[in-house]
């Protein structure tokens, strides 16, 4: 099956909110992974640092399938969650259904709308050395290397809206998108709750098999949406699942919820989610409550998921992970 490119118009019309019917089977499946003779048996402390009404739930990303125990979990107890989903996921068109129907939500990243509009003008994704001068020229306004001025010069459509270099530079019109998109993220978060349901988010962005740094966006969203996180631990993912495969070998998984984090908006100035100025002024501060949610999360960890020494992990890297 051909790819299936998630354009911003396709992402304005997704509706989000989860269809019960899909959500039972989805965990119904869940429950048949982890039955015998592959048992999971998952161990739950502090789920009553769950409330009723929506929040944020913001978790370690120690392996791929780190969302069948959190869900499975939470939904035996009545309790729905929706999560954000990296847009290549929604690549495949019976893929977007089921993810859209189980209350997922596309989020993006500037690597990935990068990596989108490298693969859609010059035929294929960019290389490691072309996403670092890209993310420079994007960031830092540095000078773009001759294979790659066709995204400054070409008009085009990207993603779906249209492009005219001679109206505004590229870098411009890439930092409008991001903000769009994200908009639309926070659009359908927000319908999402309205339904009663809570936001899941791995703030680290990237799996990996020991903690990593946290990215600013989980707390960008709590801000956005005007709801406290509520961090979660869950350890023993590599030992039941292995090499980031849906089929478990069986073991113990242990699930912690911490007290729910009512996040400061001390520092913040003129503060807007996911916009570039705005994360440039505000950057202190959002790296300071990140920080805190990422240590309270290590600290709901058992010692083997705890911070890694190398801050990149040992999960999926490069280019690769966005598209």
């Amino acid at each position: 099956m051909g790819v299936h490119v998630l354009t911003i118009p396709r992402w304005s019309a997704l509706d989000c909110r989860p269809r019960i019917g899909w959500v039972r089977g989805a965990a119904a499946v869940a429950r048949v992974l982890m039955a015998p003779p592959r048992a999971v048996h998952i161990a739950l402390e502090g789920v009553s640092n769950v409330p009723d009404q929506p929040v944020l739930l913001a978790q370690n990303h120690t392996h791929r399938y780190d969302f069948l125990a959190t869900r499975l979990a939470l939904w035996r107890r009545g309790v729905g969650i929706g999560a954000w989903v990296k847009p290549r996921t929604y690549q495949d068109r019976w893929m977007a259904r089921f993810l859209t129907a189980t209350g997922n939500i596309p989020v993006a990243s500037r690597g990935w709308l990068i990596s989108a509009d490298v693969r859609a003008t010059l035929g294929r994704r960019p290389t490691e050395d072309e996403y670092r001068a890209l993310r420079s020229h994007l960031d830092q306004e540095a000078p773009l290397p001759a294979s790659l001025r066709p995204l400054q010069n070409q008009p085009r459509d990207i993603l779906g809206v249209p492009f005219d270099p001679t109206d505004q530079p590229w870098r411009v019109a890439m930092a409008a998108l991001y903000r769009r998109l994200m908009a639309l993220t926070l659009d359908h978060s927000r319908a999402l709750m309205a339904a009663g349901w809570h936001l899941h988010i791995f703030p680290q962005g990237v799996y990996s098999s020991r903690l990593t740094p946290g990215r600013i966006g989980a707390v960008q969203a709590a801000l956005a949406l005007g709801v406290p996180i509520v961090p979660v631990g869950l350890s023993g993912m590599g030992s039941a699942f292995r090499h980031d495969r849906l089929w478990p070998v069986g073991g113990r998984l242990k699930l912690r919820f911490g007290e729910p984090i009512v996040l400061s908006r001390q520092g913040l100035v003129d503060f807007v989610p996911f916009d570039a100025d705005s994360e440039q002024i505000n950057r202190g501060a959002l790296e300071r409550e990140t920080s805190l949610v990422m240590d309270r999360i290590c600290e709901l960890l058992e010692p083997g998921c705890r911070w890694d020494d190398d801050p990149r992990g040992d999960g999926l890297q490069g280019v690769g992970r966005f598209i």
